[in-house]
């Protein structure tokens, strides 16, 4: 590849970068359900227009779910966060699920908002893949 196809190839893709890494959101680009998958079992987290939130885990096995409701908000500004208040905390952070006492502590969540090429994920623990994905 000559250098002018390089430098136009790095172009390109400098360009493709931001156009699908937009940060721009409104609260409505964040409303709607996620789910995230464990290697123990499900998570969905459903954030709804009025300000509240529904947590519920399922652990694989098992048929009733573990729920949790609470206030979400969306902290705008260079890095788009949604606060989860007293959210469930369901994994141990090394991949591993914590015990159900455990689960219901007071306290926030600071999820942070990625939207790229117009979907939205919020990344939990991206070094073991944890990250809630928006259901179309």
């Amino acid at each position: 590849m000559s250098d002018l196809q390089l430098l136009l190839v790095a172009v390109l893709a400098t360009t493709l970068s931001f156009i699908g890494c937009s940060t721009q959101l409104n609260p409505s680009d964040v409303v709607g359900a996620y789910t995230l998958r464990y290697p123990y079992g499900v998570e969905e987290l459903v954030l709804r227009r009025d300000g509240t939130y529904e947590q519920s885990f399922v652990k694989h096995g098992e048929t009733s779910a573990k729920k949790n409701l609470g206030r979400w908000e969306l902290r705008e500004g260079k890095q788009p966060e949604i606060v989860l208040r007293n959210c469930m905390l369901v994994d141990d952070f090394f991949g591993k699920p914590r015990a159900s006492s455990e689960q219901f502590q007071p306290g926030d969540c600071i999820l942070r908002v990625e939207k790229r090429f117009g979907r939205v994920s919020l990344p939990l623990n991206e070094d073991q893949g944890f990250i809630y994905k928006k259901k179309s």
